[in-house]
């Protein structure tokens, strides 16, 4: 399993005029989604949080892909 901690790259961030989302809701979510709390949210645990619309997992390719 692996584990990726955020580091956001070139260009990252919001569109130009766009407002930034409220810190303590995006740790909140953070948390919610680190559910072993090791402070990194591994593939295994985004793929449990994302929903497809289908209720099947993502494929695991597509869960790396999105890290």
């Amino acid at each position: 399993m692996a584990a990726y901690p955020y580091r956001p790259g070139p260009g990252a961030g919001p569109a130009a005029g766009a407002a930034l989302p409220d810190q303590s809701f995006l740790w909140n979510v953070f948390q919610r989604v680190d559910k072993d709390r090791s402070g990194v949210i591994s593939d295994n645990e985004l793929q449990q949080a994302l929903s497809n619309g289908t209720w099947t997992p993502f494929n695991p390719v597509t869960v790396r892909s999105i890290i």
